[in-house]
């Protein structure tokens, strides 16, 4: 997925921010640099059931090695709702 999926899919960047709980610099950082990390990407992914897909490029040992099996599956959705950023 693009930022500017994501963004279209939330409605804003603001909200989008708001849902992974980031700051708006990190997503202008992430912007600038072209960039969306793929911990975050995998966020969206279950979040939205699959909706907008991550990026399987980026899906790779050592950015996913970040969460762990029980963020992937339930604390994710949970941290998403809340506005955690366990990053």
């Amino acid at each position: 997925m693009t930022l500017e999926e994501a963004v279209g899919h939330f409605g804003s960047q603001y909200k989008l921010c708001l849902a992974l709980g980031i700051s708006p610099q990190n997503f202008d950082h992430w912007r600038r640099k072209a960039t969306f990390p793929a911990v975050h990407q995998l966020k969206i992914h279950i979040y939205t059931n699959g909706i907008l897909a991550a990026d399987s490029v980026h899906l790779i040992p050592d950015n996913i090695g970040k969460l762990t099996y029980r963020q992937g599956l339930i604390g994710v959705k949970r941290s998403i709702k809340q506005g955690n950023n366990d990053d």
